[in-house]
This record gives C-alpha cells, sequence and structure tokens, in this order.
C-alpha cells in the first residue's frame, strides 16, 4: 500500500485540551515524550541538535530506530500504531507527538514497509484544525528525525533540559555532536530486585529526600523506599 498523498490531524479541540492536562507544554515534556517514541523503536542512540535556520531557531532529534510506516497513526491522539508486545507491555497511551501541540513541526521519516522515506510539516494552527498535510519524498535513510521551530520560552536552559533528559535515560545522546552524562537511576538504591519486568530500587533514605522521584519516566525502573526507614 502507497503512502498517502496528505494525512491530517484526527483530534478534537477538546481532546487537544484533554492532552496539555497531560503535558505541560515546556521543552521537558516534549523532550522526555520523544526519548520514549525512540527507545520503543528500536533506536540505539539519539542525536540531539541546535541549529539557526534564517534566524530561527530549530531543534533536532534523530533516532536511528525502525522508523514509521503510517505517517496517519501519528497525529491520531489516542491510537499508538506500536507492536502487540509493545502494547502489551508498556500500554502506550498514544499521545506522545501531541506533547508538541501548538509549536511548528517537521517530521522525516523511513517506512520500512515501502523501502521510502516522507516528510511532513505540521504548522502551529494545524494540530486541531484537521487541514490536509501534505507528505513527501525526503532523502532520509533511516530512523525518524523531529525538527522542532522553538518558542521562545524553550530557548532559555534548553541544553539544561536535554541534559537532565538524558541523564537516566537507557540509550546514549548526543548534543550538537557531544555525548551527555548518564547513570543508572537507582545507582543509590541499597538494593535492587527485578519484578515483572522492572527493576526495583530500595532506599533506607528518607523518600522526601530522593528528588520527588518513584518511577522513571521511561518506564524501565522504579525507586521505593525501604519500609519502616
Amino acid at each position: 500500500m502507497p503512502l498517502p498523498a496528505t494525512i491530517h490531524t484526527a483530534v478534537s479541540p477538546e481532546a487537544i485540551h484533554r492532552a496539555s492536562r497531560l503535558f505541560s507544554g515546556g521543552a521537558l515534556d516534549a523532550i522526555h515524550e520523544i526519548l520514549q517514541n525512540s527507545r520503543r523503536a528500536g533506536a540505539t542512540r539519539i542525536a540531539v541538535d541546535m541549529m539557526q535556520v534564517e534566524g530561527c531557531a530549530f531543534l533536532d532529534m534523530r533516532d536511528d530506530g525502525c522508523g514509521i510506516d503510517d505517517p496517519a497513526a501519528l497525529l491520531t491522539l489516542g491510537f499508538s500504531g506500536w507492536n502487540v508486545d509493545i502494547a502489551r507491555r508498556e500500554d502506550p497511551a498514544g499521545m506522545g507527538l501531541f506533547s508538541l501541540a501548538g509549536l511548528d513541526v517537521e517530521i522525516h521519516s523511513f517506512s520500512p514497509a515501502l523501502g521510502e522515506s516522507w516528510k511532513v510539516r505540521i504548522p502551529a494552527r494545524a494540530w486541531d484544525s484537521g487541514a490536509p498535510l501534505a507528505l513527501e519524498p525526503c532523502d532520509l535513510g533511516w530512523g525518524t528525525l523531529i525538527r522542532i521551530a522553538m518558542p521562545e520560552d524553550w530557548k532559555l536552559g534548553i541544553r539544561s533540559v536535554i541534559a537532565q533528559a538524558a541523564r537516566h535515560y537507557p540509550l546514549p545522546v548526543t548534543m550538537n555532536g557531544v555525548l551527555l552524562h548518564r547513570e543508572d537511576f537507582l545507582k543509590d538504591a541499597i538494593a535492587i530486585e527485578e519484578l515483572q519486568g522492572c527493576r526495583i530500587g530500595v532506599y533506607k533514605a528518607d523518600p522526601n529526600g530522593l528528588d520527588g522521584c518513584r518511577v522513571n519516566f521511561h518506564g524501565l525502573h522504579q525507586a521505593w523506599p525501604a519500609h519502616g526507614a
């Protein structure tokens, strides 16, 4: 089945409003969601690059994952499109890309099923309009690239936000070619147990001293205080 000529957002303004309650609209939420999707796509590394194009600031996030066969699924709020194994293990909500709702975004991806690449631009106003979005061919060889036109409130401190998102991420992340620091989410635990695919850390410390962390966003680790500590 060939790629469609156009796709459109399958979402109402009310659904966008509900999605906004799940995401703060800030850079950290959006970057976490994109990293989550890259991991699920089987990526082994992620490259983040900041650049200026004709006076505008852009953030590129590129992974080497499996790419996207169905561009329309990408813009259907509540439909994740992940395979059965990921759906069973992680129960994804299908809201990840909508953390970027209201921003000007361009997506390039390779379709393994068709052996060709495509791109689509989503203007800021198109997220809840249902307007048709033209698919075009591109020369991306594999994986997915998401280019975000950074709003003003992203620009200040974006480097530290990316470093924070990458700190406990299970895959290597580079920023403008430099490998970012990573550490085990459970590095300070006195004991670590495996339970139903999760690593559970036991701590002696006051749970209020754990920076408020209980579950790693990426769904791979948990942090619990020791009983009676």
